[in-house]
């Protein structure tokens, strides 16, 4: 071998050490970056833990010997709206304990939005950290048909949108209240729970009947009997519709069954009341007293004989509301003005942990409707507050669907 040739293949080692030594130092410096990261977030978090009262604070040998137990940050992973990770709570707290704290967390962190949920195992949080305003884009029927026609076989769960992580937003059935202001996507979301849920009991066989009350002849105007069993427009047939499902309720608990089966024979029943506010607005004082006490016998009641309501207002009425509000075990609060107005739809503390419903910009013919939709959900099997986004649902979809062309039912 020639000297020329020698240098060749100890040039030709060097080289491939070299690059094995860059690529060795490139991990290597990724590893330390994303450790380092890591390190800094624990640190964060950990001041925020100790000044927000979510850490526990021991001190076996005084002050000199003070020991913090910390929730645990585990599963760290970045995304593509921000970074999320699973943290174990300390000393007994629950995950509700830190998303009341959401909001503050997201300012501590200098992020756009926190959101906390259930990591599936008791004490375990899932936190979500999003860089940007994370509230899904727009979608209208054709979307919502596919996540409608997904709902497995013999569930209860309706889908009513999407979530901020893509994810199909569903409640369970029950009693549901919605909330929102003029220009919120109220109508929409009463519809996609209308056509949601015909279409997931429709599957089961047992159906789903339809019967709806508007006193201000506004979103169930016009629509017909297509799907609708009846629609009450005026107050003496609102009352005589209240009474009939009384009745039926009445009937169906006589035959004595330790939990509702819903058959062909005995479907489920839903009714839907827009405007519920005015029904105690109205000048009758015994007109509102019977109202109140048949409504408040389906609402207490009425799960157990498989109906059920879907009430919509344009504002949380406490004169309205209050009785009623802990009968509906599904709260969903889109646009309103005020915080105090979260707080009464979807329960005290829902702001402080991440519902922010009054901070959602209105939805105007000038900026498109851009946040129609967006709304926050709670129920009693979920009671951190969600936000999610309802879909476009329009006239001329309603009324092809009451006419029976749409593929739902």
């Amino acid at each position: 071998m020639t000297l020329s040739e020698i240098a060749g293949e100890i040039a030709g080692f060097l080289l491939w050490v070299g690059l094995g030594l860059g690529m060795a130092l490139v991990v290597l410096l990724v590893a330390v970056m994303w450790n380092l990261r890591l390190l800094v977030l624990r640190w964060r978090l950990g001041r925020f833990f100790d000044g927000d009262g979510l850490a526990t604070v021991y001190r076996p040998n005084g002050p000199s010997g003070t020991v913090h137990f910390r929730p645990k940050v585990r599963r760290y992973k970045r995304t593509s709206y921000g970074y999320q990770f699973v943290t174990r709570m300390a000393n007994g707290l629950t995950p509700e304990a830190l998303a009341d704290r959401s909001v503050a967390l997201a300012e501590h962190l200098r992020m756009a939005e926190v959101t906390v949920e259930s990591a599936g195992k008791s004490g375990w949080a899932r936190v979500l950290v999003y860089k940007n305003d994370p509230a899904p884009a727009a979608f209208g029927l054709a979307d919502f048909r596919e996540a409608t026609s997904a709902s497995p076989s013999g569930t209860l769960a309706i889908p009513l949108g999407r979530r901020d992580n893509g994810e199909v937003f569903t409640v369970g059935l029950g009693h549901t209240l919605v909330v929102g202001a003029t220009g919120s996507g109220k109508g929409s979301l009463l519809w996609a729970y209308i056509i949601a849920a015909t279409a997931a009991l429709g599957q089961q066989g047992s159906g789903l009947k339809l019967f709806g009350w508007d006193p201000k002849h506004a979103e169930l105007a016009g629509v017909g009997l297509g799907r609708f069993e009846s629609i009450a427009f005026d107050p003496g047939e609102g009352l005589e519709l209240l009474k009939k499902l009384v009745v039926i309720m009445r009937e169906r608990q006589a035959l004595g069954l330790r939990a509702f089966e819903a058959t062909a024979e005995r479907p489920f029943m839903l009714l839907v009341v827009d405007e519920f506010n005015s029904l105690m607005a109205a000048a009758d004082a015994a007109w509102r007293r019977e109202v109140r006490e048949h409504l408040s016998a389906l609402l207490s009641q009425g799960r157990s004989a498989g109906i059920y309501v879907l009430a919509a207002a344009q504002q949380p009425q406490k004169e309205s509301l209050g009785e009623h509000r802990p009968h509906f075990m599904n709260r969903v609060c889109l646009r309103v003005e005020t915080s105090l107005e979260v707080n009464i739809v979807l329960g005290a503390g829902s702001v402080d942990a991440g519902a922010k419903s009054h901070l959602i910009a209105p939805a105007t013919e000038s900026n498109g409707y851009r946040t129609a939709g967006i709304g926050y959900a709670r129920s009693d099997a979920e009671p951190i507050p969600v936000r999610f986004r309802a879909p476009k649902i329009t006239d001329e979809d309603i009324m092809r669907w009451c006419q029976g062309a749409a593929n739902h039912g």
